[in-house]
């Protein structure tokens, strides 16, 4: 029996795999692998090679500084709690980004090659905000506390979530959409965490260092296991990496792209060998991709595994009814004490947001993981609940068809900018729950550039001014294509408006999300497309995904001298003063030279709950995760 008089469930002592004897190359080139693996457990070190890739070139790279960002949480309590995540200390992180709330949202994807991930909207982060982070002189990571800070927490009880998407596959590693992390989650523990600020701490992988630039040392924690009993080693952790890069229906590949080989060093020690220094990669593996299956379910279910997911994370599968609903109950065998309080989490599936408002209010949920900007009211008004509004990584955002004009014209993107007022459209699409931008972060991020903003403010007549100097006197046609929803409807219409005295009309196309991408991406239409925009656990995919040609996001263009260098170097360090000073470069060009974006807004993350669930923390990810929550009684 558990603690609180649970039954064990699938909980087993972890048989220590023993190895003796010569480290042994194992090739998976060619490997399906959805097939089990036969990886050599037989010899001391050996290595998995991933697969074969061109070398890209980098500068060098100190062996970075791990030390830790310090934490500041401002709340306001009452019927609505707002919290801002603010760093106030950026010493240095050794880390390297999606939260959106409808399924129009863009998601940035990779670090090497964007095209390989295929997530849309969405996402969330740790945010126990409990682990307290040291950095010995060696520039290992390491945690000193991982225990939960409990309080008055209070064991039991089912919590009741309303969830507003359909999930695309219970599987992380093959999972499309950012909506499918709130149900991920509970189930999959991951590599790395991170706290409320986007700051890695310790996961699964209780610590981490870079001896040199390109190579990356994980050491797991002793004794956890996958609710199935097998043990979470080296050996699993390198299939998960490898079934990450290689798996042919992998949405999490790109974020593994710089893993060129993997070396089982010991049981619970891992060597990544990259073919280029990438500081991102430690935040990537907070993300699905750090996420870890049991090797024992895949081999075992193959294709099935699909419908009886097992992981690592506080929660264990138990039901889901495909389109409806998700039941999981708690797992006595989670690796940190006392967690979870829950017993279990069911979650209903109620794809509009006001129904889910409404079972909500009306005491049929506990948790609504996805509040719309409109239904904010709904909440406030209500006795009882709690509105949580947090500053996210997601963007209201267009992009410009920059290798065509009229926005291959910089004056034209100029005009553009100073065309529109940011504080204003920020109160049409997000009630003033977000923030004006104008760099693609929110302004509490450590990576944001603190120089050089705001960089447009609202100005038509200047606006007038550059059109004229392109030739555009007269004022110039804009065909814009917009996602058909609410939100991004409305912020078209205001900045049509805005717009007009400014010089530009905006001609406007509706198109339905399935549509509108590869209209504007593929087939050539449109000079502008207004979509919202997931933000990553690392800032680096979504500068990237951003401002690269060679994004998947990006229409094809020649661009400015040394950006892409500039985006290079942003991974390219480990140290957080050093990296933000990397993203303030790219900023300084590709917007305040360039203007090669349209930014308006960075979103909220909106989240309620009744009074009795205690013990949530946000987080700028914008995907709320519940692991650590009670019911008070």
């Amino acid at each position: 029996m558990s603690a609180r008089g649970r039954p064990l469930r699938h909980r087993r002592a972890a048989v220590p795999r023993t190895r003796t004897g010569p480290p042994r190359r194992v090739s998976l080139r060619g490997r399906d692998p959805r097939r089990s693996t036969d990886l050599d457990r037989r010899g001391g070190t050996h290595r998995v090679t991933v697969r074969s890739r061109r070398l890209l070139s980098n500068p060098t790279i100190n062996a970075p500084d791990m030390r830790g960002i310090m934490k500041h949480q401002h709340k306001h309590r009452g019927v609505r709690r707002r919290t801002w995540i603010a760093a106030i200390s950026l010493v240095a992180v050794v880390a390297a980004s999606c939260g959106s709330d409808d399924d129009s949202t863009d998601e940035p994807s990779s670090t090497e090659s964007p095209a390989a991930n295929t997530e849309a909207p969405d996402g969330s982060s740790d945010g126990t905000g409990d682990t307290d982070e040291t950095t010995p002189e060696d520039g290992t990571h390491s945690s000193v506390a991982e225990e939960p800070a409990t309080g008055d927490a209070t064991a039991g009880g089912v919590l009741r979530v309303v969830h507003i998407n359909t999930p695309s596959r219970l599987d992380p590693h093959l999972a499309t959409s950012g909506f499918d992390h709130y149900l991920l989650y509970p189930m999959f523990d991951r590599l790395v965490h991170f706290d409320p600020e986007m700051a890695p701490v310790p996961g699964l992988a209780e610590s981490w260092e870079y001896p040199d630039p390109q190579t990356l040392v994980l050491r797991l924690r002793e004794g956890v296991t996958f609710h199935d009993g097998t043990p979470l080693d080296a050996d699993a952790v390198v299939f998960n990496l490898d079934r990450g890069i290689n798996h042919p229906d992998s949405a999490v590949s790109a974020d593994l792209g710089s893993i060129e080989t993997m070396d089982v060093v010991d049981e619970l020690t891992v060597q990544l060998n990259l073919n280029r220094p990438d500081t991102a990669l430690v935040l990537n593996l907070s993300d699905k991709a750090g996420m870890m299956v049991s090797p024992t379910a895949v081999e075992t279910l193959g294709d099935e595994f699909l419908n009886a997911p097992v992981g690592a994370g506080p929660f264990q599968f138990v039901e889901y009814v495909t389109g409806e609903s998700l039941t999981l109950e708690a797992y006595d065998g989670y690796y940190k004490e006392g967690l979870p309080y829950l017993d279990g989490m069911e979650f209903t599936i109620l794809t509009d947001s006001r129904t889910a408002v409404n079972a909500l209010v009306s005491g049929q949920a506990d948790f609504n993981t996805n509040v719309d900007v409109p239904d904010m009211g709904r909440v406030e008004s209500a006795d009882g609940y709690e509105l949580v509004s947090t500053n996210t990584l997601a963007l209201n955002r267009c992009f410009l068809r920059l290798g065509e004009e009229p926005f291959s014209i910089k004056e034209v993107r100029q005009a553009l900018n100073f065309g529109v007022d940011r504080a204003a459209l920020n109160m049409v699409v997000n009630q003033g729950e977000g923030e004006p931008i104008n760099a693609p972060l929110p302004t509490s991020h450590w990576a944001y550039p603190t120089e050089n903003t705001p960089v447009y403010e609202y100005d038509p007549e200047r606006s007038q001014e550059l059109l004229a100097s392109a030739g555009f006197a007269d004022g110039i046609d804009i065909d814009l294509i917009v996602v058909n929803n609410e939100r991004d409807r409305a912020m078209v219409e205001a900045m049509q408006a805005q717009l007009e005295p400014a010089g530009f009309r905006l001609n406007v196309t509706v198109l339905d999300i399935a549509e509108s991408s590869p209209a504007f991406r593929e087939n050539g239409e449109g000079d502008m497309y207004c979509v919202g925009w997931s933000g990553r656990p690392d800032p680096h995919p979504t500068f990237q995904g951003i401002y690269d040609p060679a994004s998947v996001y990006v229409t094809d263009y020649e661009p400015p001298a040394g950006l892409l260098e500039a985006l290079e170097a942003t991974i390219a360090v480990a140290d957080t003063e050093e990296r933000a000073a990397a993203f303030a470069e790219v900023h300084r060009i590709a917007t305040v030279e360039n203007a090669l974006d349209f930014l308006v807004a960075a979103r909220p993350g909106l989240q309620a709950h009744s009074d009795a669930v205690q013990g949530y923390v946000p987080n700028s990810y914008g995907k709320p995760i519940m692991n650590e929550v009670w019911l008070e009684e």
